[in-house]
């Protein structure tokens, strides 16, 4: 983690050696994964190397800057740098769709003509995955539907019950009396026998 450190400190210093020589100053920032949520970077907690965006404001709040962590050059020590910047009061506003920040997302500097480069720390932690959650419009469609689909099924059963005692009534009243009587299993064969007794008598 020194090491890292040593090397953005380095990065830095390069940088303003390059500012010096062309005029103007640097306002960096420093990204950071903050675990323990103190809003200090600490020994073992890792820079970041992308899904932070910072815009550049001046003293009158017009952006006159934007950058992407992710294509900083130096994206590996987690720092996004504006340079040539003219004397003046400038401020660094920081946001991250991903994490969700554990101190301050707005950076108010005074950045003057050869000095070393401004450097502020922005710490955040990923946010946890959020449950898939139902639109409010399905939600309200399915409770309308609910109420509609009950009322559809409870005229279906009326509609089957009246047919049902529309039936038995048409069958009671009108059929009953033409259905024939089913003939007696063995008659036939009692007649025959009556037939052969009074042949014999």
């Amino acid at each position: 983690m020194r090491g890292l450190l040593l090397l953005a400190s380095a990065l830095l210093l390069a940088s303003a050696t390059l500012t010096l020589a062309q005029g103007g100053g640097q306002f960096c920032l420093r990204s950071f994964e903050d675990r323990n949520g103190n809003g200090s970077l600490e020994p073992g907690e890792p820079l970041l190397t992308a899904g932070v965006s910072a815009e550049l404001r001046d003293a009158e709040g017009l952006v006159v800057a934007s950058g992407l962590l992710d294509s900083s050059p130096m994206a590996a020590q987690g720092v996004i740098c504006f340079q040539f910047l003219q004397p003046g009061e400038y401020t660094l506003v920081v946001s991250s769709a991903a994490r969700a920040a554990t101190g301050d997302t707005s950076f108010t500097q005074r950045i003057d003509e050869g000095a070393l480069p401004t450097l502020v720390d922005y710490g955040a932690r990923q946010l946890p995955a959020a449950a898939p959650s139902v639109p409010a419009r399905a939600t309200t469609d399915l409770a309308q539907l609910l109420p509609r689909v009950g009322l559809s099924l409870l005229g279906a059963l009326l509609v089957m019950a009246g047919m049902l005692v529309t039936g038995a009534l048409i069958w009671f009243f009108a059929l009953r009396g033409r259905v024939p009587k089913r003939a007696t299993p063995g008659r036939p064969q009692a007649e025959r026998r009556r037939e052969r007794l009074r042949e014999r008598g």
